[in-house]
């Protein structure tokens, strides 16, 4: 954007779920403008009350309201007029060449707005489009302390990052340490693919990681802390102490690595199911995806064949057009987090809410990934609407209306008139039952409601990928090689989207190399700041300089208070993350780098 023009902007969002995107702004009662305050409209968004006046506007200057929005979606309040993009004006008429068409929307509750999608009606998928200074400070601070061009062995690696204000260096440590756990992790996974021969399900990766990694670090000084401390999520180090967990020989418990091997199992399960369409994983880069076993979709083809020929679709869906759809089916039940996991045996056989994935309702599984009330939650599906089933995907619709699983069943096969309503529904019925009865999905009870997710069993991993783009809207879906055939045509798994797969031959991302280099260095971010006692500080420094446990310090994003007088030994990286103050303070900043090693990267 060119910052001469006068034209102002709007924060643009986007739903993780279909794909639906548009503009936020915020329009009080009577009022014929939005604000143009970004940080205001982005906050007002994010916060969980006092937000009644944020809508989600849609330019309508080439669809209609009907086709922008979800058939179910229900808005308490919507407006239609032109808009001047200079001025975020309002009008009745065009009343200027620039003005164009939109469509503003909002679910209001109290005195709050519901984040639900307007595109899609899914609840908590929706995120800003944009990337804050923390973002890139983590990337930056993981490529450079894994990069191969530096010879410093693991334990000697240090980064010290500036930044001016007290709470930004606490906000930074804490998202840097969280960003590069997920990248390790990601790594890890990746290299245990590699070495496998072929593709392994899902629940083989589980101990085949443990096995490996603990092969690894077998020639460390402790093996056993070398791999807990590296593979320990930073919101289990939070919240307990992991010395409790120590016998008298200083080794850990059992009760400890059995639930640590349960919480590295649903690391790797979001890898691949709840987290594999968000950020830069390790499916969304190329470097690894999920294949289907074709044969098993023969099976279940040939099972339905009866249900088809008796409602006179048997000659006109056959086995490929029947393929592509469920593979289509079995992702999206996959990218919702329908994947069955320890964790979430009683999220799917009590009364299911988020509190059921926490560890006040799982005693046993101290480590758990703990959700809140405004978490995204996996979504199992079951077949009809009805009481408790808030929290699944609901596969069936009433007459007239649409969801993604009647809209997808019309996209595969166009041979099918919308208003069949209950020949859709029955045509899911059916299809539930035979992919129950051959395993590729299971069945649970939770409060009456049957919920079905898929089997982690029938999910194989490999590092074979072919990538795909939709023709019509770019969406990319990458999958193992072996299922590459049903993706090339297959329709768009975008909700509204009419288009279809091409194979793009010329994909390149640069997680995919990350990912797949030789070194993977697990980071330790503390803050170093004023507002910490001395006595804290000082230990922290040591810490810092020396590195004595594998768990010490390895990042420290600080103030002013150390940007002079403070020895803190041999250091590799300095990094503004901030704009110094002064110039005196910026040449104070970069003259700690080096000055008992001779020279550091400045960045």
């Amino acid at each position: 954007m060119n910052p001469n023009e006068k034209i102002k902007s709007l924060p643009p969002y986007y739903c993780r779920d279909c794909g639906g995107n548009g503009w936020l702004g915020i329009r009080k009662a009577d009022n014929d403008y939005l604000e143009d305050d970004l940080i205001k409209t982005r906050s007002s968004f994010i916060a969980e009350r006092q937000n009644k006046n944020v809508y989600f506007i849609s330019s309508t200057e080439s669809k209609s309201t009907k086709d922008l929005f979800a058939d179910d979606y229900s808005p308490t309040d919507i407006f239609e007029c032109y808009i001047n993009p200079e001025t975020l004006e309002l009008s009745d008429k065009k009343d200027a060449e620039n003005y164009f068409k939109i469509a503003g929307v909002k679910k209001q509750v109290d005195d709050k707005i519901e984040k639900v999608c307007p595109h899609c009606n899914s609840r908590d998928n929706l995120a800003l489009i944009g990337t804050g200074l923390t973002t890139l400070e983590s990337i930056v601070a993981a490529q450079l302390m894994a990069t191969a061009t530096d010879p410093a062995e693991d334990h000697d690696r240090k980064l010290l990052a500036f930044t001016n204000a007290v709470q930004d260096a606490a906000h930074q440590a804490g998202f840097i340490e969280s960003r590069n756990f997920r990248f390790g992790m990601r790594h890890a996974i990746q290299t245990v693919l590699k070495q496998s021969s072929g593709s392994i399900t899902l629940t083989e990766l589980y101990p085949a990681f443990e096995k490996l990694w603990r092969q690894k670090l077998i020639n460390e000084a402790r093996p056993e802390d070398a791999f807990i401390y590296k593979y320990l999520p930073p919101d289990c180090e939070s919240r307990l102490k992991i010395e409790d967990y120590r016998q008298k020989d200083k080794s850990f418990t059992k009760e400890f690595l059995k639930e640590f091997s349960n919480r590295l199992s649903w690391e790797i399960w979001s890898e691949f199911s709840f987290s594999a369409g968000i950020g830069r994983t390790l499916e969304k880069s190329g470097a690894s995806a999920v294949e289907f076993d074709v044969a098993l979709f023969e099976d279940v083809y040939n099972q339905m064949k009866y249900w088809l020929q008796k409602e006179e679709l048997g000659e006109r869906i056959n086995s490929e057009t029947f393929s592509k759809f469920l593979l289509g089916f079995l992702h999206r039940l996959r990218f919702k987090g329908g994947v069955d996991h320890p964790y979430l045996k009683k999220y799917r056989s009590e009364r299911t809410n988020y509190w059921l994935i926490t560890q006040s309702a799982n005693k046993k599984h101290f480590l758990i990934k703990n959700f809140g009330k405004n978490s995204r939650l996996p979504k199992f599906a079951t077949l009809s609407p009805g009481p408790n089933t808030a929290a699944f995907e609901i596969i069936q619709t009433q007459s007239g209306k649409q969801n993604w699983y009647s809209t997808w069943f019309l996209k595969c096969f166009k041979m099918v008139a919308v208003s069949e309503t209950a020949l859709i529904n029955d045509f899911y019925d059916q299809l539930l039952e035979y992919l129950e009865a051959n395993k590729l999905l299971d069945k649970r009870v939770a409060a009456g409601v049957n919920n079905v997710g898929l089997n982690p069993d029938q999910i194989f991993l490999t590092t074979t990928v072919a990538s795909f783009e939709c023709k019509v809207c770019g969406n990319n879906l990458n999958v193992g090689f072996e299922n590459s055939h049903l993706v090339e045509g297959m329709p768009c798994l975008q909700y509204r989207c009419p288009g279809d797969y091409k194979m793009n031959q010329n994909h390149f991302d640069y997680y995919r190399m990350v990912y797949n280099r030789g070194r993977a260095l697990r980071i330790f971010a503390k803050d170093h700041t004023g507002l910490i006692d001395r006595d804290k500080r000082e230990k922290l420094e040591r810490d810092f300089k020396l590195r004595p446990s594998y768990q010490s310090t390895n990042v420290l994003v600080a103030t002013s208070t150390l940007e002079m007088g403070i020895d803190i030994g041999d250091l590799n990286i300095a990094f503004n993350a901030s704009i110094p103050p002064e110039t005196s303070n910026y040449l104070q900043r970069v003259g700690r780098a080096g000055r008992a090693s001779g020279t550091s990267l400045i960045v």
